[in-house]
């Protein structure tokens, strides 16, 4: 299970200001499918556009597909990753009182 994600990926910074208007120095940007930010982090965000970016580098997907930019759109693996807020706030205290509850017998 995952989290739906979109992913524009540029080959470069000036792709990236020239297609998106992004201008803050980036290679792209990854929301929800309801246009939120995908990931709180930018720090994170940032090594996931990296990383994406790298891979379709080194795979020539560039030239390939004769491109400067790219959208994919797909699940986040594992879900757990972006979503560690909530499992500390919302899951975690559901899961200590369930641990305390079953001891107390």
């Amino acid at each position: 299970m995952g989290s739906r994600a979109i992913v524009i990926v540029c080959r470069d910074i000036a792709t990236t200001q020239r297609r998106l208007g992004i201008v803050d120095g980036g290679i792209g940007i990854c929301y929800t499918r309801t246009g939120r930010p995908f990931l709180a982090d930018h720090a994170m965000e940032d090594a996931l556009l990296t990383h994406v970016q790298s891979a379709l580098t080194n795979a020539g997907f560039w030239e390939a597909f004769e491109t400067d930019w790219v959208c994919l759109d797909g699940e986040f693996m594992p879900w757990s990753l972006k979503a560690q807020g909530l499992l500390r706030q919302q899951y975690a205290p559901v899961g200590t009182a369930g641990r305390a509850a079953s001891t107390r017998r």
